[in-house]
């Protein structure tokens, strides 16, 4: 049976997108806070305006599909650094966008793996340069390739980022002719 997810140590604005979690399994309500493929709540601009941290404080997987139609003046949404990290298990690495200053950004990875709320989905604000940063952490169970995907209301298209789990000090890769020994490779950081 798996073990419920623990907010000690996480701050405040994690510990409440875990309660949002939990409530939606609880009373068996909110299936947009457990699922990528229901839909999420509709942005609403004005409310975001009002109270950002409202917004923050709930977890909706889908929100990574809700991004600003493209235009003429629509920022775009663009990866800062590479799409492809490479990582040993239970290890992490910091993925980040460019979006328009203080949007929200969506964070869901499809392939297991937490970022900083220990949940596989997570929204944070962009700073005031426009940069929205996450940690996403190999955690138990993870393995091979996550794929991450990221939206923002604010701005149109995705960001898809790939990281690549690699289990243990070594890899062994197949040898290229049937037959021959496979080598083993050490894997740097």
């Amino acid at each position: 049976m798996a073990q419920p997810i623990d907010g000690a140590g996480l701050d405040e604005r994690a510990q409440a997108q875990i309660a949002s979690v939990r409530e939606a399994l609880a009373n068996r309500s909110h299936p947009e806070r457990l699922s990528p493929l229901v839909a999420p709540a509709a942005f609403d601009r004005a409310a975001w305006d009002r109270d950002p941290e409202a917004y923050l404080r709930v977890i909706e997987p889908g929100r990574v599909y809700q991004t600003a139609q493209p235009g003429k003046d629509v920022p775009v949404l663009v990866p800062i650094g590479p799409v492809l990290a490479r990582i040993r298990a239970l290890s992490s690495t910091t993925l980040a966008v460019r979006a328009p200053a203080g949007a929200p950004v969506s964070w869901t990875s499809g392939d297991l793996g937490a970022f900083e709320n220990r949940l596989t989905s997570i929204t944070v604000r962009a700073n005031d340069q426009g940069v929205a940063a996450v940690t996403f952490t190999a955690s138990p169970g993870t393995s091979a390739l996550a794929h991450v995907l990221v939206g923002s209301p604010l701005a149109t298209g995705q960001v898809h980022f790939t990281v690549d789990v690699i289990g243990g000090a070594e890899v062994n890769t197949p040898p290229a002719t049937p037959g021959e020994p496979a080598t083993i490779l050490p894997v740097t950081p």
